[in-house]
């Protein structure tokens, strides 16, 4: 009995260190291959993400400084409101004074009112922006997209002096 119970302990530890041996060469790799295939997506989403970020600054700078046009283009007189509210806009931020903003429209309603005291009259103020992300050749190649995405604001203001 004392011979099989020492044969019986015998087995067990060789089985178990056989079996220690035998599985990490089966799976040798894994961690480098389950690599390879994850960084690519996980680049993706982080620059996607600072993208998104970038594209949401832009925007509200926009926005800002559209507000900033309509606000000085209320007090200017009629003639020179135009003028004043891209100047107004352009010196809001060093960022949007690269040439890539456009002032779409400056709208009087009533169109240029002799009486700033008539409460119905407003000024509107319209801009755009074109954005370029990070990745566009990725968005062009992947996805069909041109790569550029058009900001837009637009604000509107009652006239006074």
């Amino acid at each position: 009995m004392r011979g099989t119970r020492v044969q019986q302990r015998l087995s067990t530890r060789l089985t178990k260190w056989r079996g220690r041996l035998w599985r990490p060469t089966t799976r040798r790799g894994q961690g480098i291959v389950e690599f390879a295939l994850g960084v690519p997506f996980m680049l993706i989403i982080l620059l996607g993400t600072i993208d998104m970020g970038r594209m949401f600054f832009e925007y509200i700078e926009l926005r800002g400084a559209v507000r900033e046009g309509v606000a000085a283009a209320a007090r200017a007189s009629c003639p020179s409101a135009n003028t004043i509210a891209r100047n107004a806009v352009l010196a809001h931020s060093d960022d949007l004074d690269d040439g890539g903003t456009a002032i779409s429209s400056v709208s009087y309603s009533p169109s240029c009112p002799t009486s700033y005291d008539d409460p119905a009259a407003t000024i509107s103020l319209e801009a755009s922006r074109n954005f370029q992300p990070i990745f566009t050749e990725f968005l062009q190649i992947y996805f069909g997209m041109d790569g550029t995405v058009h900001l837009n604001a637009s604000a509107s203001a009652k006239v006074w002096t």
